[in-house]
């Protein structure tokens, strides 16, 4: 499966072979009545002041003094607004160009906010030897900003290529529609990179791609893992037409998915350590070739938490990989609060060690053993139908039931 302009030849993607807080807020104090009234006296006296001014002044010249013009939004403590070089939200310009010099401008500047104004900016350049239409690269953090996600969309106009990469630490995306569903485009977001946040954002994925791909390192792979740290997403709403992964989250430790809800694919949840996903609401989308399991953990994986997942599909698979990764257990795996809405589905248990599995509802969907070499944990105040062995005879299984 191709990437659009995002690919890599790395390896480790998704489920196979084929990677400052805004707005500070004033605080309003209460003050003394005596305090009060002295500043009455002080507005009282400068008012007189100003009306005897005024009146001096409309003896003597008949121009008032004119009012500063207010100050231009381009540059202004570091926010760069990408209408300042030339970008239109008209729903048909090319943005491409515009938006390369915002962030260039940015970078040159030691970072700062992109601010994107409400409108709907396209992409739809050729091919730009950067990996997608939007890529913020170089060494100072930048955050892409936009006036709220049902304000402000970056749609891709060419099929097949990548919207937005962010290969920069610390940078922030927020606010914000990334559109590659529409005309068919490839990755809606790339990341490669380690303290970056994805928030409050709404993300439209197409039928070829990721529609989200945090690719982990250059090299990584899961016979030699090498990790991306400290990510964040927050706050998202993901609809995909994926058949494979919508979301691929791939080799990344100390990060965090919370406040989810997504329609399509998988959330693929591939070779991590230390993650916590919390919050997350799956619906299988309309795409008939999608995977609809929910969540997918592939190990090799160690200290993955998952709290109050809710899917429409599958439950999950855990500890499940093809026949060439054979030898490979996840490990201190905890998931609490599972909820399965429909029937006819299951939750997929492979090769994991100390799983913790507690306060699930499955209704009456079963869960299947289906370890290559050991199951091992504990399957805690949960309901579900039936627990089924498959896999391979010879694993080792002991997985302790406590109703």
């Amino acid at each position: 499966m191709g990437l659009g302009e995002f690919a890599t030849t790395d390896g480790g993607v998704g489920r196979g072979a084929s990677n400052p807080s805004f707005g500070n807020k004033e605080r309003m104090t209460t003050r003394s009545s005596a305090p009060s009234r002295r500043r009455r006296v002080t507005i009282d006296v400068r008012v007189m002041a100003i009306l005897i001014v005024g009146v001096v002044v409309g003896c003597g010249s008949p121009s008032p003094v004119p009012t500063p013009p207010p100050p231009s939004p381009t540059v202004s403590g570091h926010t760069f607004n990408v209408a300042s070089y030339g970008a239109h939200g008209d729903n048909q310009s090319d943005n491409t160009k515009a938006f390369a010099n915002a962030i260039q401008a940015a970078e040159a500047s030691g970072g700062g906010v992109i601010y994107v104004p409400a409108g709907k900016y396209i992409f739809n350049a050729a091919k730009t030897g950067t990996g997608g239409s939007v890529v913020i690269a170089g060494t100072a953090p930048i955050t892409l900003q936009g006036a709220g996600r049902d304000q402000t969309w970056l749609i891709e106009g060419k099929a097949n290529k990548g919207l937005l990469g962010v290969q920069v630490d610390h940078s922030i995306v927020e606010d914000l529609t990334l559109d590659t569903q529409t005309f068919g485009g490839g990755a809606a977001l790339f990341v490669r990179a380690n303290d970056t946040s994805l928030l409050s954002t709404t993300i439209l994925g197409g039928p070829n791609h990721f529609a989200i791909y945090y690719a982990g390192p250059k090299g990584a792979k899961p016979s030699a893992p090498l990790y991306n740290t400290g990510n964040v997403v927050n706050d998202l709403n993901l609809n995909e037409l994926d058949c494979n992964d919508g979301f691929s989250w791939s080799f990344q430790e100390n990060g965090s998915i919370t406040n989810v809800t997504h329609t399509g694919s998988r959330l693929a949840l591939y070779v991590d350590q230390s993650t916590t996903v919390k919050n997350y609401h799956y619906t299988p989308g309309a795409q008939q070739c999608g995977a609809r399991n929910g969540f997918w953990l592939t190990p090799p994986a160690d200290n993955i938490t998952i709290v109050d997942f809710t899917s429409g599909g599958e439950g999950g698979k855990v500890g499940i990989i093809g026949p060439a990764g054979v030898g490979k257990v996840a490990r201190n795996v905890t998931i609490e609060g599972l909820t399965m809405t429909a029937s006819g589905y299951t939750l997929t248990i492979g090769d994991v060690t100390n799983l913790v599995l507690s306060g699930c509802n499955l209704g009456h969907n079963d869960i299947v053993i289906d370890a290559q070499a050991v199951a091992q944990g504990t399957v805690s105040h949960c309901t579900f139908g039936q627990m089924v062995r498959s896999g391979s005879a010879s694993a080792s299984v002991h997985l302790a039931v406590v109703r």
